[in-house]
């Protein structure tokens, strides 16, 4: 947190402060600005209409707020899974000096942002996430049930479910029977229509740059195959990209393999059951890779500190406010 704050210059003046705020108001700035002020929170509709992950930053502060007074507070924020490393004109040159708030850096620690939490956490049934109070209920109840198991007697393999996708408009290799979990209903996915392609999705395609997660989660799943007594990492959705032309050399050749190997048994890599997040504490090793839109942040991560197994990290240079230092 010091080094990232670090990166962008202190206001110590009334005239400093002034300047940057009438920055953050200008047409460029002000639909990712946020303000917090007398222990309110102020942003723009633009800013709340642009998902549910600013939706949910404003969440978490004013449940912050409940918990206790905050400081008077101005930033622009970024809520896109590369952390705005190049996408975003106020995070470079002469606009450095706007303090930014990230949920993720795809290039690392040194790429500039300020980390906050993803805010997919403290959810309800309905609404966005970000609920401090509700959060802090959820953990309290996981940590709860991961106590109930001892780590000597979880299963000694390595823990992972999660959708394996593609940005190339492949369909699923396996057509099948998924419960969702909120209803637990049967969605029939050989009739499902395959998932429409965003703008930058098609931009990119032929250059498979999107596909680092979704390549993760191949490799992963292949683990299983090659050694099912270690890996336990097995997908819901099985469709994964088998276009590798922006790797060379041993990396093209064991994604390749991977895919082959996947894809001749393909069931063997699936599970659709539903696994409630207290259920993970049943495994001595839970993994986390990459998200499966540009391999940045996953959701998975947010709950898994809390079921007493390890950790395991996908080696990738991508960071999250939840990662050790």
């Amino acid at each position: 947190l010091r080094r990232s704050v670090a990166q962008f210059a202190p206001r110590t003046t009334v005239q400093e402060t002034s300047a940057l705020l009438a920055r953050l108001m200008q047409p460029d700035l002000r639909d990712n600005a946020v303000f917090v002020l007398g222990g309110k929170v102020f942003a723009t509709r633009r800013f709340l209409r642009q998902g549910e992950k600013n939706q949910g930053l404003c969440v978490t502060l004013r449940s912050a707020v409940k918990r206790g007074p905050l400081p008077n507070v101005a930033f622009a924020h970024l809520s896109g899974a590369t952390g705005g490393d190049a996408d975003h004109h106020f995070l470079k040159g002469e606009e450095n000096g706007v303090p930014t708030t990230v949920i993720a850096k795809r290039g690392g620690y040194a790429q500039r942002g300020i980390l906050l939490p993803n805010p997919y956490f403290g959810a309800g049934r309905v609404g966005t996430g970000g609920d401090l109070d509700r959060w802090q209920s959820q953990t309290t109840a996981l940590r709860r049930a991961a106590a109930k198991r001892a780590f000597s007697k979880r299963i000694p393999r390595v823990f992972w479910r999660g959708t394996c996708d593609n940005h190339e408009g492949l369909p699923s290799l396996v057509g099948r029977r998924v419960p969702t979990p909120a209803r637990r209903r049967l969605v029939d996915t050989e009739k499902r229509p395959r998932r429409r392609l965003m703008d930058t999705e098609k931009r990119r395609r032929k250059t498979c740059s999107q596909e680092n997660g979704n390549r993760a989660r191949l490799l992963a799943a292949s683990l299983t195959l090659a050694r099912p007594d270690v890996f336990d990492a097995k997908c819901n959705h099985l469709a994964p990209p088998k276009n590798f032309t922006c790797r060379e050399g041993a990396a093209r050749a064991e994604l390749e393999a991977a895919y082959a190997s996947v894809s001749s048994k393909p069931r063997a890599a699936m599970d659709t059951r539903w696994v409630a997040p207290e259920d993970y504490a049943d495994f001595r090793y839970v993994l986390n890779l990459p998200g499966q839109t540009s391999g940045s942040y996953s959701r998975n991560l947010n709950h898994l500190w809390s079921t007493g197994s390890v950790v395991l990290l996908w080696d990738e240079p991508i960071v999250e406010w939840y990662y050790p230092l």
